[in-house]
This record gives C-alpha cells, sequence and structure tokens, in this order.
C-alpha cells in the first residue's frame, strides 16, 4: 500500500474516534458510558421501562434523533436489565442458591470466595485473573457445553461483607479458557472498564455475579455506533425517517424506471408513494454482463436500467431474475425469499455481476482512483461462511472478519487473522505498523517494570511464599527498628530451616494461609443441565472449544499476586492506627525486638494492610495509564488492518462484527452492504451499516419466517421484534419476492397457503418426489391425540405422551428401511427436545452412533431434511396454544420436508385456539385426506401397509 493511503486510513481512524465524543449536549444517552456503571445497575428494574418507547412500525420515524435515540435505550435496557435483576434478587436474599433464584432469573450465576490470583499485561486490556467456587450453582459444571461467563459478558462484582449492598463494580469477561476453568479453584479473566476500579487486592473476598439471559458484546459495538451516528449523515437513512403515505396500507409497488435513467425523488407527492432511486455509481454507467445468469455472450454489456431484463434465463426464473434487477438498479433494495426459493443463489448472482463491474471499473480508473470493497453481511456465523463459500467459487480476494468460523476449508484461510499471518511470511514488508501503534506498544514495554516494581509487594513470583518483607515497610518502621528485624534471633523448631528475618521476629512458626485453604467441596449431584440445544459434547465440540481458546487467550507478562497478610497463628491481637502510632514512635520499641510476641502479628498486619492500599493505588494509577495505550494502540492497530483490507475485493462480517469493526470499515469508505438474514436482525444492529459512504444497501431476507427476538417480554409488545426489512417492507418501500420453491412437494407446499397465499408455486423437481416408506403416498400427515402436556424445571412445556407417539412413528420408519439421518424431529420447546432426544436413544433399530436430530423449530431455520416429523407438545384445558400461534414460527415448521411432514398434536386445540393460520391448515390437510380417520397412534398407520 502507497505510504499515502496509509496516512489517509490513520487520519480517518483517528478522526472517527474524536468524533465519537459528544460535545455540548445535554441528551443523557449520549453521554452514557460504553459499559455501563454501578449507578446504572442499580437502577430499579421496571417491566415498563418509559425510557424505551413503542418501535415505530407503521410509518417512518419523524427524525433521525427520535430514531436513533429509540433504538439505542431499547439496546441499553436489553443489555443490562437481566444483570439488574439479579443484583436486586441478591441484595433482597444474598445466601441464596443459583436454583433459589431460577423462577426470576433463569439465567442466573453465582460465584462466591472469588479472589484476584495474578493480573496479565495483554496488549488488550489488563486483564485479572479471578479465581471462584461453583457452589452455590447446586451441580458440576461441564465448562465446554456450558454458556457461563462467556467472553464479552458482563458480570457485577461485591465485596463479600457488602453483598451488593453499597460496593458494585462491574467488570467484562476478557478470557474463559478451558485450561483455566478446569483448574480447581476454576479461574476466569476480567476486564474492568473502568480502569480506577480495577481489583488487585488478592485478599479481598469478592462474590461476583452473571445473567446469561442477555449478552452485553453482541449490542455493546451497536450502541457505540448508534452514538456515532449522530454526529453523521448517510444518503440511504432518509428512507427510515422521511414521511409516509397514510393512504395505501400494503407495500406499493416503485414506479417504473425502465425510461429513466436520472436519480428520482423519494417521495412522488402526486402518486403518494415511496420511490427509491437509482445508485448513483449505476447511473453513470447501467452497463452490467448478465451473462453470469443468461449464459448468453451477447449479455455482456447489458443496459440493466433503460431495458427490461432478459427472460428464459439460464440460470435463474422470472422472479430470481425480477430481484436481480431489484438489487442491480435500487438503492435500497429488498429481497424477499420464502423457503427455498433460492434468495442465497440470486444474492451470489448479484454479488458476481457486481464484483465484475467493480472490476472493470478499477482496470479503467487511474491511479488515484479507489474502488472500495463489497461488504456482505449475515446474522450468523453459520450463514457467512455459507455464503462465503460460494463467493470464493469466482472472487478469491475476500477477506472474513472475525475469528467465529467453523470452517475448516477456504474460509478459514481467509479470516483478516490467518491472511496476515500468512503476508507476514511471504511479504513481511507489505504491512508497516503505524506510529500510533508502534508508540503504544513501545509504552507497554516500558510500563512492564513500572507494574513489576509496583506489584513487588504482591508478586508471588519474587520471593518465596511467606510473610511481607520488612525492606517494604519504610513509610512507617525507621532504619534502626528494621535493621532490629533483620538482627532477629529466633529460629524455627526445625533447626536445619534457614528463616527470613521477619519470621523469625515473629517470634513462632508462622506461614501464609490462603482462602483456597477453605474452599468449598465441588458438588457431587451431577452436571449442569441447560435450556439449550447442545447437551452432549464431541470431539468436533471440544475442538472448536479449543480453537475458541485460541481466539481468547489473553497474551502478556504474567504477575501472580499472593496475600501475605493473612498468616496461621495461635493468636493475633489487632491494633488500632493509635496503637500502632505510639508503638512506633516510643523510644523503647526502636529495637522492635522488644515489643512483646503477641503484639508482634498485628502490628505487622497493619504494615501489609497499609502496604496493600498503597500498591492498589499505584496500580490503579499506571491502570489509567495502560487503558490509554490500549486505546491508542487499537487505533494503530485497525489502521494497520486497513493495509490488507483496502486490497480485498469483498469483505463478509456478522451483523454484529459489522458494529465491531465499523471504524475500519468506515475508513474503507464503501459504497455497497449486502445483509443476508435481514429478516432476522434487529433494526438497531443494521442501522451501524449506514454509513455516509453508502450508496447501496441490499437486505435479503423474509419476515415472514424468523424475527429477531428481544430478550426482554415487554420489549416484544412494544413490537422490537420487528426487523428493518420488515418494517420497510410493512410500509411503502417495495420489494420482490422470489416465487418458485424446490423443496417441497406440493402436498406440503400447501401447508403453507395461509402465509404465502398463492404467491410461491412448485419448481418441476418437487412433483415426483418418492412415497415415505410405510405410508403409502401420504406426504402429509397430522396424528391426533389428547395427552396432557406438563412444564419442566426450566419452565419449558413437555408432552410425555407424544413423544412416545413420535418415537414409535420414528422407530417404524426405521423399521421400514428409512435412514436415520433422513429424519429430523422438530419442536417448539426445549423441555420437548431433551425427551426426545433421551428417549431416541433408545429406540432400537437405529444404528450404533448414528443420532436422529431432534431440534427446536427456532434453530432450523435455513436447514431441510427428507422427512420432518414436528412434535406440537400443547394441550390444556385453558386452550393456550403459546408459541405455536406465532406464524413466523409456523412458517419455518411447515417448511423444511423434502418428502414427507408429518405432525403430532390435538387437532381440536389447533382449531379452537392455533388462530387462523392453524385453522386453514387443518382444512387443507382435510382437503387432502379425511383427517377423521387420521387421529390413530404413529404406529397403526406407520403398520398399516
Amino acid at each position: 500500500m502507497h505510504p499515502q493511503e496509509r496516512l489517509r486510513h490513520e487520519a480517518i481512524v483517528n478522526e472517527y474516534y474524536r468524533n465519537a465524543t459528544p460535545r455540548n449536549t445535554d441528551d443523557g444517552w449520549l453521554l452514557l458510558p460504553e459499559v455501563p456503571d454501578t449507578q446504572e445497575m442499580l437502577r430499579p428494574l421496571v417491566s415498563d421501562d418509559l425510557r424505551v418507547p413503542h418501535n415505530q412500525i407503521d410509518g417512518n420515524w419523524p427524525s433521525k434523533y427520535d430514531h436513533l435515540t429509540a433504538q439505542y435505550e431499547f439496546l441499553r435496557e436489553e443489555s443490562t436489565f437481566a444483570l439488574r435483576r439479579a443484583i436486586g434478587l441478591m441484595r433482597e436474599h444474598p445466601h441464596l442458591s443459583e436454583p433459589d433464584h431460577r423462577d426470576i432469573s433463569p439465567g442466573i450465576g453465582i460465584y462466591e470466595k472469588a479472589f484476584a490470583v495474578g493480573i496479565i499485561l495483554c496488549r488488550r486490556g489488563l486483564g485479572v485473573r479471578m479465581c471462584f467456587s461453583t457452589f452455590r450453582a447446586g451441580v458440576k459444571i461441564d465448562w465446554i457445553t456450558s454458556k457461563r461467563l462467556t467472553t464479552g459478558s458482563l458480570v457485577a462484582l461485591s465485596p463479600a461483607s457488602d453483598k451488593f449492598q453499597r460496593k458494585i463494580t462491574i467488570a467484562v469477561v476478557g478470557a474463559r479458557t478451558q485450561e483455566l476453568l478446569n483448574q480447581t479453584p476454576p479461574k476466569v479473566e476480567l476486564f474492568f472498564p473502568r480502569p480506577e476500579e480495577t481489583i488487585f487486592d488478592p485478599g479481598e473476598e469478592y462474590v461476583f455475579l452473571e445473567e446469561t439471559s442477555s449478552f452485553f458484546e453482541a449490542m455493546r459495538h451497536n450502541m457505540l455506533s448508534l452514538q456515532r451516528m449522530t454526529r453523521e449523515e448517510s444518503p440511504l437513512q432518509e428512507y427510515i425517517v422521511s414521511p409516509v403515505s397514510e393512504e395505501l396500507n400494503t407495500p406499493l409497488d416503485l414506479i417504473d424506471l425502465s425510461n429513466q435513467v436520472e436519480c428520482m425523488s423519494f417521495i412522488d407527492r402526486e402518486a403518494g408513494v415511496h420511490t427509491v432511486r437509482v445508485p448513483d455509481y449505476v447511473v453513470q454507467d447501467p452497463h452490467m454482463n448478465l451473462s453470469f445468469a443468461t449464459d448468453e455472450d451477447i449479455d455482456h454489456q447489458y443496459d440493466v436500467v433503460n431495458r427490461p431484463m432478459p427472460k428464459d434465463a439460464a440460470l435463474l426464473d422470472e422472479s430470481q431474475m425480477d430481484a436481480l434487477r431489484q438489487i442491480l438498479t435500487k438503492e435500497l433494495a429488498l429481497i424477499q425469499g420464502p423457503p427455498r426459493t433460492g434468495k442465497t443463489h440470486v444474492s451470489v448472482m448479484a454479488l458476481r455481476v457486481m464484483l465484475h463491474k467493480m472490476e472493470e471499473q478499477r482496470q479503467r480508473a487511474g491511479p488515484d482512483v479507489i474502488i472500495p470493497p463489497l461488504i456482505v453481511a449475515c446474522q450468523t456465523n453459520h450463514a457467512l461462511d455459507q455464503l462465503l463459500r460460494h463467493v470464493a467459487r469466482f472472487e478469491p480476494s475476500f477477506i472474513r472478519l472475525g475469528g467465529r468460523s467453523a470452517d475448516t476449508g477456504v474460509v478459514k484461510k481467509r479470516t483478516l487473522f490467518n491472511v496476515m499471518e500468512e503476508l507476514k511470511k511471504s511479504s513481511p514488508a507489505a504491512v508497516v505498523a503505524p506510529p500510533g501503534f508502534r508508540f503504544a506498544n513501545l509504552n507497554m514495554t516500558k510500563m512492564e517494570k513500572e507494574w513489576k516494581s509496583a506489584l513487588a509487594p504482591l508478586d508471588e513470583s519474587r520471593e518465596n511464599a511467606g510473610p511481607m518483607n520488612e525492606d517494604v515497610f519504610t513509610d512507617h518502621l525507621s532504619p534502626q527498628q528494621i535493621d532490629s528485624i533483620k538482627n532477629s534471633k529466633f529460629q524455627s523448631s526445625d533447626s536445619s530451616s534457614v528463616l527470613p528475618p521477619i519470621v523469625r521476629w515473629l517470634g513462632q512458626d508462622v506461614s501464609l494461609t490462603t482462602s483456597n485453604q477453605n474452599w468449598p467441596a465441588e458438588q457431587e449431584v451431577g452436571f449442569e443441565e441447560f435450556d439449550q440445544e447442545e447437551e452432549e459434547v464431541d470431539e468436533a465440540t471440544a475442538e472448536k472449544a479449543r480453537e475458541d481458546d485460541k481466539i481468547e487467550m489473553l497474551h502478556g507478562t504474567y504477575i501472580p499476586l499472593l496475600d501475605r497478610s493473612v498468616l496461621k497463628a495461635t493468636s493475633i491481637k489487632t491494633l488500632s492506627a493509635k496503637e500502632v502510632k505510639k508503638i512506633l514512635t516510643s523510644s523503647k520499641f526502636s529495637d522492635l525486638n522488644k515489643l512483646p510476641p503477641h503484639f508482634r502479628l498485628g502490628l505487622y498486619q497493619f504494615l501489609v494492610n497499609d502496604v496493600k492500599q498503597k500498591v492498589v493505588q499505584k496500580a490503579r494509577a499506571l491502570a489509567c495509564r495502560w487503558a490509554k495505550e490500549v486505546q491508542d494502540r487499537d487505533r494503530g492497530n485497525f489502521t494497520k488492518k486497513l493495509q490488507v483490507l483496502a486490497d480485498a475485493k469483498v469483505i463478509g462480517c456478522t451483523s454484529t462484527g459489522f458494529a465491531k469493526y465499523r471504524p475500519m470499515v468506515y475508513a474503507l469508505k464503501p459504497r455497497v452492504v449486502m445483509v443476508e438474514e435481514a429478516g432476522e436482525c434487529l433494526e438497531a444492529n443494521t442501522m451501524s451499516m449506514f454509513l455516509p459512504s453508502l450508496q447501496h444497501l441490499i437486505l435479503v431476507g423474509d419476515h415472514q419466517q424468523l424475527r429477531p427476538r428481544a430478550q426482554k417480554p415487554t420489549h416484544n409488545f412494544k413490537h422490537w421484534d420487528i426487523s428493518l426489512f420488515e418494517r420497510l417492507a410493512r410500509n411503502t418501500v417495495d420489494f420482490k419476492m422470489l416465487a418458485i420453491q424446490r423443496r417441497m412437494p406440493p402436498e406440503v407446499r400447501r401447508l403453507l397457503w395461509p402465509i404465502y397465499g398463492d404467491k410461491i408455486t412448485d419448481h418441476e423437481c418437487t412433483l415426483d418426489r418418492p412415497p415415505v416408506p410405510g405410508l403409502k403416498d401420504f406426504k402429509t400427515y397430522l396424528f391426533h391425540h389428547e395427552n396432557h402436556e406438563a412444564v419442566d424445571k426450566f419452565r419449558s412445556t413437555y408432552n410425555q405422551r407424544e413423544a412416545q407417539l413420535v418415537v414409535d412413528f420414528v422407530n417404524g420408519l426405521i423399521g421400514h428401511g428409512v435412514k436415520p439421518e433422513k429424519i429430523t424431529v422438530l419442536t417448539f420447546y426445549n423441555g420437548q427436545r431433551r425427551l426426545l432426544t433421551q428417549e431416541l436413544k433408545k429406540v432400537e433399530g437405529v444404528l450404533s452412533g448414528t443420532r436422529i436430530k431432534v431440534v427446536t423449530v427456532d434453530s432450523y431455520q435455513g436447514e431441510e431434511n427428507d422427512i420432518i416429523v414436528l412434535s406440537l407438545v400443547r394441550n390444556n384445558f385453558i386452550n393456550d396454544v403459546g408459541f405455536l400461534k406465532v406464524a413466523n414460527r409456523v412458517c419455518v415448521a411447515l417448511s423444511r420436508a423434502r418428502q414427507g411432514f408429518f405432525m403430532f398434536g390435538n387437532v381440536k386445540l389447533l382449531e379452537e385456539a392455533g388462530g387462523d393460520e392453524w385453522k386453514q391448515v387443518v382444512a387443507i390437510l382435510r382437503g387432502q385426506g379425511p383427517v377423521e380417520t387420521q387421529i390413530v397412534t404413529g404406529t397403526r398407520v406407520i403398520n398399516a401397509e
């Protein structure tokens, strides 16, 4: 990279951070710190926080400021409410165990007997290693599968003597490596966002809390982005805050752009509808290579704005071609892709066309013209890896931000970290560390000596694990008194040992005792169960944990801390400051050997505590300086990484990763951002992508499948589970919908009519799917029963009898030759998932080592299998169907099967309480075969043949 370009990037990154700090504002949310402080965490918890308004789902927000304020307040409450709730419970009931709090705070984690045992001088931040006890969990913890103490989680610490009444310190989990967690006692490494609150005293006992119901790290960077955006202007933000027409309540078609090239106004006042402009760079040159889609050589230079799109394309159906045009010619493009209609295929095709166009522009442009990379973002790491594997087939110059890739092939090689490591080997001079980065590293190296000096009295590695050396007491002891200690004549009962002077002076066989010696025994009542998807640890899971350890591990000089004030002794007389002063100023005690033995331990403890206070004071001052160097180094590191990112053609990241690395992406000034799974992204997360340089935003998803989830229940009532994609589609921004599905046989696809109507049809490949063995011509079936549900200890619903029916049915399928891996069992409830997993392990006929996949509906978005068995679970006296009434979840559940789809549940309850969708689904089933004859057990039907 040219030095001038490096300087430009450095200037942009520095400017980004300078403008991140608000000036001359009284707006509270703009002044809130990145990590909440004690005052905020003690704010009363109310079910309906008035700071969080209702989301504006009909029409647009009146102003950019109102919109950003609401998004921020929502994220702030989402990220803190669960831990605030846990703190409140501990203040009221400080001695209860975790199970006692589960009904109110389901994700609470209580860790007692916590002590600082060392610090890590890490370049990412000053890490404090804490040991702790999990005794209050009531069970053993399997740290590989546990979601406890996830890196980036908020924790609240309080001295054991205070019990969260007055003294609370907030920290963030910096690293939770398996090596440390599996020690006795377990250990974790914390970052303290306010360095002046860092814990250094190894003798002070703490209790700390977490609440896994909300994950701070996932929202932290988006909140920073929202604060920063109040000082930015994005050309596309007008689509969110401009007024909309109230005359029409259905999505409107855009004005046809086929006969005009110029940019259009945002609102057509006469028509009263939204219009969406053509991106500026497309207006300037609308010719693109469509041969990738049409397989026709004549389509190399196709005017996508002024000409109708080609028909009968070899690789795209008509609706996909319409969607491709929408992507290429609208600066805000929304593409809805119902199940298996090819939205990823269209996205990849559009990326290929746009990347080819960008390459042409690079070749024509002069050396001073920069064509920035295209950004692709996904909601999940899994989806991002899938998309980038497609990209890798035609564009090798891509980079993946973030290290959480489960891919072991080409995508893993193209993570930013791995690309930079390869570059170091092949071309060491290619990446130059900027001055800010070098100076910060140099200053940190110099500070290590100061750290070792400041912590010397507590540094376990500097001397033997005994009492504190008398030379550190110079603030209180005169030279004569220190010499008297050095000349003490006392010897241990073990005459062969040579004792340090301070031990000889103390006058008896003293040694340190640590808090660990009174450690609670580990619980022996079995391992912790989690209300989550994966409970079993296979080698792949363990290997992933090891990979995560490498990413998370804090590297740097480690200084172990030892509390030298706690001594084993028969008797200790505690001395006040007044008594100590009287002793030390008395001429009688200029020789401290004359001090009676039972006073010596009290004097020693007073002196040690005074030294510790001064050590902590010095260390916190150093921590503040260290935090400043970390900040400067981070900025320089971004500039360093930009030298590699600037040469990429495509940059991929998750929606969370986009916000985390936003300063880097901002400096690249991208024009085009594509968001996959946009219907599952919180609007606040999508907002960070509205950069000042953005000219073209492409949102691909399906708002009628899974929505984003708000953790606090009242937020869902306020419509914060509505994505930006859905909000725009509900209003007056046009979107194109893909129409031909390639997964389900027609009998299954018809069940989606209550959701999509006649807007999706079947591809010919779905028309000749073979029958399911043992079920004759039935591709769909609803098995009725009237067995009642129950609730497990996680407050999740299950149905014992229905689970047995499902197991019998699956056993029958396997008996008829269906391979276990071709069957997936779905349910809406984790309680039922756990029960079915246990019962299916007992099924005869399942091949050894083969697992039938049992998952919740929410975790199966984007997946499919030949045979889907859906356990509906609900049956009660109050006609409550719970999640079954959520149309988005129903859509996912009904649309996963390639060959056969079979449900178990109560038909009467579905018709009476399931809502319009289920009434229509049951009616469709009756039309495909009399439901009354199907109200039998799975075993009877499977054996009917």
